[in-house]
């Protein structure tokens, strides 16, 4: 009985520290790619973080054109299994300064957290997703974590063919 105990716990406790070690926080580069992988069940999710160097400004004083120079995301990509993961542009505005990123994939719904900013402009953004697309991205003051100043839904949309109205 002892033996049957130990055989199932220990599978178990070595799940909880692998999902734990895929929740681990990944500091991103200034320039180029940043790329984190996290695996749960038969789920395996790739999320690529791209940033580059431009003008942007982050401060209420500053504009495009007087700012110095900070590392932007430029790009977000996200596979699951392989497949591709619908990020609307969207989700890359105003996330400057990026410092670290972790990646936790759920049973569901999975998040990518980036943390950024500088001092009271700091933030903190997550970006939930499913399997086929980004559901929504919340966005806080890394000095109030948990109260949202943003949250924004995505929605799927399709064209669908119409039948001709009747006159």
């Amino acid at each position: 009985m002892i033996r049957l105990q130990v055989a199932l716990i220990f599978p178990l406790t070595f799940t909880i520290l692998v999902s734990a070690a895929a929740a681990e926080k990944v500091p991103i580069g200034r320039i180029g790619a940043t790329t984190l992988r996290a695996h749960s069940g038969n789920r395996s999710v790739e999320a690529s973080i791209t940033t580059e160097r431009r003008r942007a400004a982050l401060y209420e004083n500053e504009d495009d054109s007087t700012a110095p120079e900070r590392s932007v995301v430029r790009a977000i990509a996200i596979t699951m299994n392989g497949q591709k993961i619908i990020v609307p542009r969207s989700v890359t505005f105003g996330l400057i300064l990026p410092n670290r990123a972790e990646l936790v994939v759920g049973a569901g719904i999975s998040v990518l957290t980036i943390e950024g900013g500088d001092t009271t402009e700091s933030y903190i953004v997550r970006i939930e997703f499913d399997s086929e697309r980004v559901k929504r991205m919340t966005a806080a003051s890394a000095l109030i974590p948990d109260k949202p100043l943003q949250i924004t839904t995505f929605y799927r949309q399709t064209l669908e063919e119409r039948p001709p109205k009747k006159q």
